[in-house]
């Protein structure tokens, strides 16, 4: 993950999700922001309402997990394979064994 990027030496290009917090008499964060193309009250949080925190730092957020490729069958052991039976019973069983 990144580090903290404090405002005075960087901004996040303007509309950019980021993560942000205040570092001083209080600490508030880490919390998401967006970074506006203005010089007043430059931060907004994601529900669009101004943020009047005095943000300090801010980092870009990290990229999202990556999900292993899905397949049609599952190998779990937990899966099982239900079905008609296959020897012929016609009753319909687990992993091609026939109920009574």
């Amino acid at each position: 993950m990144s580090e903290w990027i404090s405002v005075e030496t960087e901004l996040p290009p303007p509309n950019k999700q980021v993560i942000v917090c205040r570092v001083g008499k209080t600490t508030d964060g880490p919390f998401f922001a967006i970074r506006k193309n203005r010089d007043v009250r430059p931060w907004q949080y994601l529900d669009g309402d101004t943020c009047y925190v005095n943000i300090t730092h801010w980092m870009p957020l990290p990229a999202p997990p990556q999900r292993p490729p899905i397949t049609a069958y599952s190998s779990s052991p937990l899966s099982g394979s239900y079905g008609l039976s296959g020897s012929g019973g016609g009753g319909i069983g687990r992993d091609n064994e026939s109920l009574p």
